[in-house]
């Protein structure tokens, strides 16, 4: 029991004095004196001779109860554990950058849409063979910049069955013009989004047989506002039935008081419109695509400075 810091204290039991302790606290009876000096309540009480030794002691006596100070060495403090260092979530590092988050260590989960519904993915890739059914994602990559907004991705994965009974593949199954969003550890926040231009079919021989990979590769969906902007500066006079549809288009300019922004608005719905009449002048799927996933004009289109 602690009496306090550098001593313990002892209960004196039958037959016990200031040897006993010193036996059972130092392993040598000699050392008596240490605990004699550190106990002068008892210097008043009768000696003790104890023979039991090979010297005679003589010492206070004890009495049963007796609280008794025993004088220790202080136990060195424990060595700490050593603090583990703080570790972010799949062990990533965050890089803010407009394009997208990167991290050290990934855990990379690829969703692709291939009905044009942007909250519900039709196919999941990950790398964790517990994912499920498409789980053999082999490989991918993307690039971005702010100097390039034509950022490209490309990613492959084993050219599984899709389905036994029709005899179908990944390759039948996932379109051009689908939509891949890659989610590298975060997984609300994607670190990329494209849209898939081109696939290639590859085969390899392995040891347990041949090997069937698709790649699949495509631009940044940034890449279409750009794609689509073009192709309104270019194509805009050239459709059918020009005339009427420009002055439709004049007389919508024409208003009081219209805005940069409304004139970037306009001409951009009239050439959806006048696309969709043509029947494929621009490709009005493209607009379909940059409206589900960007938003309509007014989201991804700002104007600085006066209007």
């Amino acid at each position: 029991m602690a009496a306090g810091s550098g001593f313990a204290e002892a209960a004196i039991g039958p037959g016990q004095n200031f040897t006993d302790l010193a036996q059972e606290y130092y392993g040598d009876w000699s050392q008596y004196q240490k605990i004699v000096d550190a106990n002068p309540q008892f210097s008043g009480r009768p000696p003790h001779t104890d023979e039991r030794w090979p010297s005679p002691v003589v010492a206070p006596t004890l009495y049963v109860g007796d609280r008794v100070k025993v004088p220790v060495e202080p136990k060195p403090p424990e060595p700490s554990e050593p603090e583990e260092e703080e570790k972010l979530t799949a062990d990533e590092i965050h890089k803010s950058r407009w394009m997208g988050v990167e991290y050290q260590a990934p855990d990379p989960k690829l969703e692709i849409f291939t009905n044009g519904d942007p909250d519900n993915p039709d196919i999941t890739y990950s790398a964790d063979p517990k994912a499920g059914a498409y789980a053999k994602l082999l490989g991918y990559a993307f690039s971005e910049s702010v100097d390039d907004l034509e950022g490209s991705f490309s990613f492959t994965v084993e050219n599984e069955e899709a389905d036994k009974k029709r005899k179908t593949t990944v390759f039948d199954i996932i379109p051009i013009r689908s939509i891949v969003k890659i989610y590298e550890g975060d997984p609300e926040r994607p670190a990329f989004v494209g849209i898939i231009r081109r696939r290639h079919i590859g085969m390899s021989m392995t040891q347990q047989g041949p090997k069937r990979t698709i790649t699949f590769s495509g631009k940044s969906i940034i890449s279409c506002v750009a794609e689509y902007t073009v192709s309104l500066d270019v194509r805009i006079q050239g459709v059918a039935d020009a005339m009427t549809k420009t002055k439709e288009l004049e007389n919508e300019l024409a208003k009081d008081n219209i805005t940069i922004a409304d004139f970037i608005g306009i001409t951009w719905r009239y050439f959806q419109k006048i696309s969709t009449e043509a029947n494929g002048a621009s490709n009005t799927a493209i607009a379909e695509v940059i409206a589900k996933f960007i938003g309509e004009v007014g989201d991804f289109v700002t104007v600085f400075g006066k209007e």
